[in-house]
């Protein structure tokens, strides 16, 4: 009796300690044990099998991609360095002078570049004085980024996507970065007053008082790596100057009406994800979405569901038992089919169908690396010595 309770002591120590380490590890700002080719075969079935735009009728997509203007830039000494080109500065202005004005707007996401080291003239004095006495607007600033105005720094929120050598595609959007708010956080904070803190000398993350996760994998319910829908029949974002060019006020304020207004280079402004190539001010939204969709906050019942999956895995690990033991029909067949089946059917199969299911039914992933790996250690130091 004694060994039966020291090894359901062991194997919830495991299943506490697992979840833990998977918190932990799902707070890394990059994905690392892949999946995600699994990810683009399930997303794209649903995206051709079910109507999922219905997801997006609170945004509302303008691209700038195609309203451009040449302007001087300066190098590091202030010395003329040739031109590059810009968001044309009178169009941004016109398109923000009347959603100010309507003020039908939810939010603005203007996922244009204002960086210092660019020649300036009185329409960038005009449109920085309109960004900054706009409502709920956020900008963003990158590493090693100077703002073209300094008073342009309460609108300006953190940009960065992370990626490393290993992984160069994007499927993780960090909230809370070194200390600074994202753009998506900081649209959370304005529209909710609510924000993510890291619990001091701790790898924990709360907002409202909950735990939460600081990192979030960014679902993409759509293709928008191309301006029509699939049916053909819709836009999935709008060309600044060709479709917006011809719209009043009273047009515009209807269109953007209790909607989150991103703007942003919708072609040149790409990212490769488990979806293909996706424009950046898309990724901000959805994980905007997220936020405000209580995403991020731990979902317990999937934490206390994990710990019974953990303790029973440990469980029968300890006992050096396995699944296929307890059906009879598995375990005595001398079907060759069965077997190669059964052959299949280890932990890491376990945690990977959990994985896929966790895709398809909510807005995340689960990533099995850690609990695969321990596992794998845990088998292998059990039967060191059968070997």
């Amino acid at each position: 009796m004694k060994k039966a309770w020291v090894r359901i002591l062991i194997s919830a120590g495991i299943a506490v300690l697992l979840s833990v380490g998977v918190y932990i590890f799902g707070n890394i700002p990059f994905a690392v044990g892949g999946g995600n080719g699994k990810y683009f075969f399930i997303e794209d079935i649903i995206q051709r099998h079910f109507d999922r735009r219905s997801t997006l009728d609170d945004a509302f997509f303008i691209n700038v991609s195609w309203d451009k203007q040449l302007i001087g830039r300066y190098d590091g000494f202030g010395e003329p360095h040739g031109v590059t080109d810009i968001t044309d500065r009178a169009a941004l202005t016109d398109l923000l002078t009347k959603l100010k004005a309507s003020d039908t707007y939810k939010y603005i996401c203007l996922d244009i570049r204002f960086e210092d080291g660019l020649e300036r003239d009185s329409s960038d004095t005009q449109l920085f004085s309109l960004i900054r006495g706009m409502r709920d607007l956020v900008i963003p600033v990158h590493r090693g980024m100077t703002l073209a105005d300094p008073t342009l720094e309460a609108k300006a929120a953190s940009g960065d996507y992370r990626y490393t050598g290993f992984n160069t595609g994007f499927s993780r959007y960090q909230y809370l970065q070194k200390g600074k708010e994202s753009m998506a956080l900081r649209a959370y904070h304005d529209l909710t007053g609510k924000t993510i803190t890291r619990r001091k000398l701790s790898p924990f993350f709360t907002c409202d008082g909950k735990l939460c996760s600081n990192v979030s994998f960014v679902r993409l319910p759509v293709d928008m790596s191309k301006k029509w829908s699939d049916s053909g029949d819709s836009f999935n974002y709008y060309d600044l100057g060709y479709d917006l060019g011809i719209y009043n006020m009273e047009s515009l304020a209807r269109r953007a009406e209790g909607k989150v207004v991103v703007i942003g280079n919708f072609v040149e402004d790409m990212h490769e994800t488990y979806m293909g190539r996706q424009p950046g001010p898309y990724i901000n939204y959805i994980a905007t979405e997220n936020l405000l969709n209580g995403t991020h906050f731990v979902n317990w019942s999937f934490i206390i569901m994990m710990l019974i999956v953990y303790f029973v895995l440990a469980a029968f690990a300890i006992d050096e038992v396995q699944f296929t033991d307890l059906i009879p029909a598995l375990r005595n067949s001398d079907n060759r089919f069965v077997k190669w089946f059964i052959s299949f059917l280890g932990i890491t199969s376990i945690l990977s169908i959990i994985s896929t299911l966790i895709f398809i039914l909510t807005q995340g992933s689960y990533n099995i690396l850690i609990p695969s790996l321990f596992f794998s250690w845990l088998d292998n130091y059990l039967n060191k010595d059968k070997i």
